[in-house]
This record gives C-alpha cells, sequence and structure tokens, in this order.
C-alpha cells in the first residue's frame, strides 16, 4: 500500500516534536529543502529556521491534495516556558516519484505576524446532511472565479455567489458586507492591488481548499493597512508578499475563514 503525503506529513511533525532530527533525512528531499523559497541544509536548516524552540506541533485542520502531492495545514504549538499556543500555516509539496519525500516546505508562523485567536474554531460537524457538495474541479474554478471577482471589483454584485450570508474569519462571525470590507480596504490602501493563487490545495473530501495568495501593488501615501494599531501608512513602494489561507466549504459557499497575512515583509518593503 502506498503512503499518503498525510501520513508523510504526520511523520513529519513526529519527528520534530520528538526532536528526531536524523529521522528527517528519510522525510524530505536530503541533503536540502526547498524552505520558504531558499535552499536550506537537513536537518540544520529545518532546526534552527522555524523549528527548534517550538514543542508540540498539532495539526488543528488540515487539506490535503493527494493527486498534485499538496497538502496545507494549520497547526498550533507552544513555545517558551509560558507554553503559549501559537498559530502555523503549512503548505507541502510531497513528491511520490521520489518515494513519497517532502520536496518543499511554505509556512508563516502567527509569533511572526498577527496572531490568531485561540482555540481555532474547527468546522462543527454538521447537523443535516450537505444540501451540495463540489467535485474537485468545481471547488477549483469556484474558488479561482471568487478570486476573479474581487480582482475585477465586482464583490457587491457576486460576493454572494460564493460566500453564505455570514462568513467566519479567524473565529469572528462577519456579514457579508463586513466580509467584503476586509478585501476593499487593501483596494482603497493599495488600488492596483492583485489577488494571485500562487500554491492552490484542493480537497474535495474535506471541502476545503487551502492557498498561498500573493498579492502585488503598490500602497499609495495617505492609506494604512495591516494589524495592530491601525496598520502601516503607504509610501509608494511596491510590495510583494502573501497570505496563507484556508477555506471551508459548506453547500457550496465559503463558511469559514482562517488567514495569516505576511505583514512582517509587508512592512519591510514599505521601507524599502
Amino acid at each position: 500500500m502506498s503512503t499518503t503525503i498525510e501520513t508523510t506529513y504526520r511523520k513529519f511533525l513526529e519527528s520534530i516534536n520528538l526532536q528526531k532530527w536524523d529521522s528527517l533525512q528519510s522525510i524530505v528531499s536530503s541533503p536540502t529543502i526547498n524552505l520558504n523559497g531558499e535552499t536550506v541544509p537537513v536537518p540544520e536548516g529545518i532546526k534552527s529556521v522555524f523549528f527548534e524552540t517550538l514543542q508540540d506541533l498539532t495539526i488543528e485542520i488540515i487539506t490535503v491534495d493527494e493527486e498534485a502531492g499538496r497538502l496545507g495545514a494549520i497547526l498550533s504549538s507552544s513555545k517558551g516556558a509560558d507554553n503559549n499556543r501559537t498559530e502555523h500555516h503549512h503548505l507541502i509539496w510531497i513528491s511520490k516519484e521520489q518515494g513519497g519525500i517532502i520536496t518543499a516546505l511554505a509556512y508563516i508562523s502567527s509569533s511572526s505576524s498577527s496572531p490568531i485567536p485561540f482555540p481555532i474554531s474547527s468546522p462543527a460537524a454538521p447537523s443535516k446532511p450537505p444540501l451540495l457538495l463540489l467535485s474537485k474541479p468545481t471547488l477549483q474554478e469556484t474558488y479561482k472565479s471568487y478570486i476573479n471577482s474581487i480582482n475585477a471589483r465586482t464583490m457587491t454584485s457576486r460576493l454572494s455567489e460564493f460566500c453564505h450570508d455570514t462568513v467566519t474569519h479567524n473565529s469572528n462571525p462577519y456579514s457579508l458586507s463586513e466580509y467584503r470590507g476586509l478585501m476593499e480596504s487593501a483596494q482603497k490602501a493599495v488600488p492596483d492591488i492583485c489577488f494571485g493563487v500562487d500554491v492552490l490545495v484542493v480537497d474535495e473530501m474535506r471541502q476545503r481548499v487551502a492557498v498561498r495568495i500573493e498579492f502585488e501593488g503598490t500602497p499609495v501615501p495617505g492609506e494604512r493597512l495591516g494589524d495592530g494599531d491601525g496598520g502601516w501608512e503607504g509610501t509608494g513602494r511596491a510590495v510583494r508578499f502573501y497570505e496563507y489561507v484556508t477555506y471551508q466549504f459548506r453547500d457550496g459557499k465559503i463558511d469559514t475563514v482562517w488567514s495569516i497575512v505576511d505583514w512582517d515583509t509587508y512592512r519591510r518593503q514599505l521601507d524599502g
């Protein structure tokens, strides 16, 4: 029986939790791995870049596309003596041709970006059978149409095609107009912003999509964008940064969203 990418990923996390660093050699593409676009040695790079000070990595939400060899996961972990929980979003590339090893890992951590309230609100079990389950191709096309609507500035008339009347975003319920406002605030601060689907993981069984969105544009002076203290004012410098998002679909529409934006990269690029 072939090893699933979810099994491989769980072995990867187990090796980190148990600090069995040598066993990572058989799970990732030795002797290096692509980590957030940079080539780092295994296991030293994994230890030093992200995992060495973390404990008890736990999968909260997982999205798997076996066919594409990709996986998205939201993890929580404890860090330091106070044992506070921190959230991490992972996107994993796995090569089946090479025996199911991990070839690339993209991640972002709320320890360096905006924190998300805990406990993470996992999808509640439906009280009745779903009225509609989307096939993998339809999930993918629906999500891309949703992004196209954002870029075309047609959300006012079209967002209800893709989202329920209430969308839970990072544990907070938003009306459709409030949820639309999250995207419109970015478009106001960065008038030429483009939402690009950089990496997409589609899980038909779980009716879930995990994605890394690439933002490109030029924040204008006088407008602010970002978390904390009202965000950061634009400087007229072009930026490119990412958001890691997982969407839960219910009856064919977006119901729940978990998101971390790489505000650190955004802020650094504003200053040049």
